[in-house]
């Protein structure tokens, strides 16, 4: 369950029952790619007594038919402690996350390296997405469930306690609505999760995607 107002909450939901559309085999693969990792880090105080450090990178294959997948992941952390000595860091896992995407691209090569490629990845088509072993979502293969998981808390956020008083809820209908966003007959506007389309450069002699952060896109 997604809450507005800057809350948010997960209803809990078996794993995935079987294997996501959102997967690429019919043609050839021609690149496969990773971004250095990402770091960032969100103080909660004063509102909370801790503090968030997340783990992200993206991944990108690319196929013959100039189709792509690509993956963001991540893991969340509070209360990181990294000890002077030894090797006894500490940390509370807070959340892990995976979202795949599936859309087409087009390439250019660099004028100047001839192992560099300019990857232009248009928006996507399909996603599928992992949360903490909670919950799983695919924009091909929408169901009721995933329906209810999604569902949107429409209210107003209490500032004092951050507590979202809920007037009603607002779903997403099918995956095309929770992948490109959606009004609904109330008026209400959920925003989607797919993107615009970006560019990345890619290194062939590192097999390595400029980090771009694609859920900010």
């Amino acid at each position: 369950m997604l809450l507005l107002g800057g809350l948010v909450t997960l209803a809990s939901c078996g794993g995935p029952q079987a294997q996501s559309s959102v997967t690429k085999s019919e043609a050839t693969l021609v690149g496969a790619y990773l971004s250095p990792a990402h770091l960032s880090y969100q103080n909660m105080r004063p509102t909370y007594n801790y503090y968030l450090t997340t783990f992200a990178f993206e991944s990108a294959k690319l196929y013959s038919d100039n189709t792509y997948v690509l993956e963001y992941s991540s893991s969340t952390f509070s209360a990181i402690v990294l000890p002077e000595t030894g090797s006894t860091a500490t940390g509370n896992e807070r959340t892990n996350f995976l979202r795949t995407y599936k859309g087409t691209y087009t390439s250019k090569d660099d004028q100047f390296d001839p192992n560099i490629k300019s990857i232009t990845f248009s928006a996507p088509t399909a996603l599928a997405e992992l949360y903490d072993s909670t919950y799983y979502i695919d924009s091909e293969a929408w169901t009721d469930s995933m329906k209810e998981l999604t569902k949107v808390a429409i209210g107003t956020t209490d500032t004092t306690t951050g507590q979202v008083n809920v007037d009603h809820y607002a779903y997403y209908t099918t995956g095309s609505e929770y992948l490109d966003g959606v009004t609904t007959s109330a008026g209400d506007v959920l925003k989607g999760h797919g993107f615009k389309s970006f560019s990345s450069d890619v290194d062939n002699s590192k097999s390595s995607l400029t980090f771009v952060d694609i859920l900010a896109e």
